[in-house]
């Protein structure tokens, strides 16, 4: 072989080793892209402002773990790249409270994943939001698994004493609605911020023509029970207003007309001294009794108010508590115990008023007191479902121009606003119902 020859294989054999450096430079690169980690660049839950019922997105992959986010949002987490849709699910994506497993729809698009709870959220409570190692790109690159907290806005679900005892709780978060299950037969009220200043938490009563219905369960009544809800009272100005010269009275609620129990709100004049009273109106069967005198008397000690009309119980609690709380919320709650044939007034936790139905003075008891509405006819002016807001089952009617609110003057319509409607089958004790009251208080 000539000096020539030599040379020009020496040039080939050159050029082929280099050329084949640069086709294996290649493949690697190729093999560094496919392998590349999948990452995520965003993850935002997008919902509704408690504060202002406002569209917000929270940011949730930051590095301190937000506390704001809304109940009903859906969270959406972009990657880098696109990933492959068939392990976009809801086993690769996972949303926990403590050990309960949220039930969330996952889809993908791209490179975005969208969680979507099948509920709201609840509310003041810890959530971690986990994104599974199983998760890949579509390019075959694979993730590593991570984690995110968050808390979501509001307050926490109060802890209710005796909560299994309730029959029905309307609590006027977005919608009306008893969460034991009672059909809502009219629901046109308004709502509005509530006491912890949330967006349309809370009942707006106009008083004249918007209230609650609710179709009549007989759990609704039972031997003891215990009625609870929040108002805001009205201001001075509004409530004299509202009321009219003659210092009348309004109903917060009122169930199975005059055979049922109601509490009814009003003002009036005490020899010259203007007194504002709640009244816990019932009307107890006395069931196997012979004394047809019995359900008259009281622990004389404790008598305050108007003497019962035959087996009605007007009592009456004139309170401070009325003009203490001029335009603020109030805790209102009453009691009736039916194994000591106890009625009491709690204002804000605490005992206002007690009546006791005693023995006759020979130790007689003439039997229990009860409520029954069962044999009331269902008709608009005196039958067994439960109001809010209104006098209806009294003395109002029902008509197509709308409710009729007013009975000789009177405004038994309530005017103002109203929150967590709570009856329960027992008779709350007194650490119970500071418990609540507590438990909910802003």
């Amino acid at each position: 072989m000539t000096m020539e020859m030599m040379k020009k294989t020496k040039y080939l054999m050159g050029a082929f080793l280099l050329s084949a450096l640069v086709f294996a430079g290649c493949d690697n690169d190729d093999d560094d892209v496919a392998t590349e980690d999948l990452s995520v660049e965003t993850i935002i839950a997008t919902g509704t402002s408690l504060e202002t019922g406002e569209e917000i997105a929270v940011d949730l992959n930051q590095a301190t773990s937000p506390d704001s986010v809304p109940p009903d949002a859906t969270i959406v987490i972009t990657f880098d790249r696109e990933i492959d849709g068939t392990t976009a699910n809801s086993s690769n994506f996972t949303l926990v409270e403590g050990t309960n497993t949220v039930n969330t729809t996952v889809s993908s698009s791209g490179s975005a994943v969208t969680i979507d709870p099948a509920e709201e959220l609840t509310r003041g409570t810890d959530y971690t939001l986990t994104i599974s190692s199983a998760v890949l790109a579509e390019d075959g690159g694979t993730f590593t698994s991570t984690t995110r907290t968050f808390k979501t806005a509001g307050r926490a679900p109060a802890v209710i004493p005796q909560e299994e005892s309730l029959v029905l709780y309307i609590p006027f978060d977005n919608e009306v609605t008893d969460l034991q299950g009672h059909t809502i037969i009219n629901n046109e009220v308004t709502l509005t911020e509530d006491r912890f200043g949330n967006f349309e938490n809370a009942a707006n009563f106009n008083g004249t023509t918007n209230y609650v219905g609710v179709e009549y369960g007989a759990d609704l009544t039972s031997p003891s029970q215990t009625i609870s809800y929040w108002i805001k009272v009205p201001t001075e100005s509004e409530y004299t207003d509202h009321l009219g010269a003659n210092y009348e009275q309004y109903v917060t609620f009122g169930l199975g007309g005059q055979q049922g129990f109601y509490h009814a709100w009003g003002r009036f004049d005490n020899g010259g001294v203007i007194q504002d009273y709640m009244q816990y109106f019932t009307n107890h069967n006395n069931s196997g009794g012979t004394d047809p005198e019995f359900i008259k008397r009281f622990d004389e000690n404790k008598q305050e108010g108007r003497e019962p009309a035959g087996d009605r119980t007007f009592e009456k609690d004139n309170l401070g508590w009325f003009q203490d709380n001029y335009g603020e919320w109030l805790h209102v709650l009453t009691t009736y115990d039916a194994t000591q044939n106890k009625k009491s007034f709690y204002f804000n936790g605490e005992l206002g008023t007690e009546f006791n139905y005693i023995p006759d003075e020979n130790g007689n008891i003439a039997g229990n007191l009860s409520l029954d509405v069962s044999t009331i006819e269902a008709d608009p002016n005196n039958n067994t479902n439960l109001y809010i807001g209104t006098a209806l089952p009294f003395w109002a009617i029902l008509s197509d121009s709308g409710l009729s609110p007013e009975r000789g003057g009177q405004p038994y319509a309530f005017k103002g606003q109203m929150d967590e409607f709570r009856i329960f089958d027992v008779a709350l004790t007194d650490a119970e119902v500071l418990e609540l009251y507590n438990a909910e208080r802003p």
